[in-house]
């Protein structure tokens, strides 16, 4: 009986060990983590973004902010390193009065055989299996926002600034802009709830509103649907 009581620990102990070590296996390869740039720049903002769904927040803080996450399986260990080490040393340029954040930290990004390979900006070279990317861009509430994006999916917050916006292939959903906008979109869904006077240049795009101040348009292939306007300029083919 002794002798079988022993066995029994034995097992248990040796199905925790194997338990734990599985539950450890591959953690090394992997990084889910999150980065946060600082800025003192209250004016003009510009963000360069690509296929990263976007959250844009507004405060009343005279100061910029951006936070990346990253969600990452790397082929080795060593490939994780150097995209964390690299994402800690980032860089955005910035000045007194503006700042300009392009957060495609990568020269080319490839998928070959269900593995990505990554040059990065210093030259670099990694292999990850999986990469997944999201932001989250705080600024001034009265800053001039210019941005530009590719394949992805944005929210705004109310904003009282100018908007100035390049959009191809994007969903944006905005609240609303207490001053002009300006937007020239391709392939795209945008929504905003109510917005001044208002620029519009789109092609095979969607632009829904509830209320418009001025409105100059110029679409191709594209519909606009506006509750109410002030006054609408359009220049329409098909």
């Amino acid at each position: 009986m002794k002798m079988r009581k022993i066995i029994i620990y034995n097992l248990l102990l040796l199905i925790v060990l194997v338990a734990s070590g599985l539950n450890g296996y591959g953690q090394k390869e992997r990084l889910n983590k999150t980065y946060t740039w600082d800025f003192n720049v209250a004016e003009d903002v510009t963000f360069n973004n690509y296929d990263c769904d976007m959250t844009i927040k507004i405060w009343d803080k005279p100061i910029t902010e951006y936070k990346m996450h990253v969600t990452a399986k790397g082929s080795s260990e060593e490939d994780v390193e150097k995209l964390d080490s690299y994402l800690k040393n980032l860089k955005f340029d910035s000045s007194p009065g503006s700042v300009n954040i392009d957060m495609r930290f990568w020269r080319s990004r490839k998928m070959i055989i269900k593995k990505i390979k990554m040059k990065l900006d210093d030259g670099q070279n990694i292999n990850l299996i999986e990469f997944k990317i999201s932001g989250e861009l705080t600024v001034p509430r009265n800053c001039n926002l210019n941005f530009s994006s590719k394949y992805s999916g944005i929210e705004l917050d109310d904003i009282s600034g100018k908007l100035n916006m390049q959009l191809y292939n994007d969903k944006l959903y905005g609240g609303k802009v207490d001053n002009s906008v300006d937007i020239s979109a391709k392939y795209s869904t945008i929504e905003f709830s109510d917005i001044r006077n208002t620029k519009l240049d789109l092609y095979s795009s969607d632009f829904e509103a509830n209320r418009v101040g001025n409105m100059n348009i110029v679409s191709k292939y594209s519909k606009v649907s506006v509750n109410n306007a002030q006054d609408l300029e359009i220049t329409s083919y098909n």
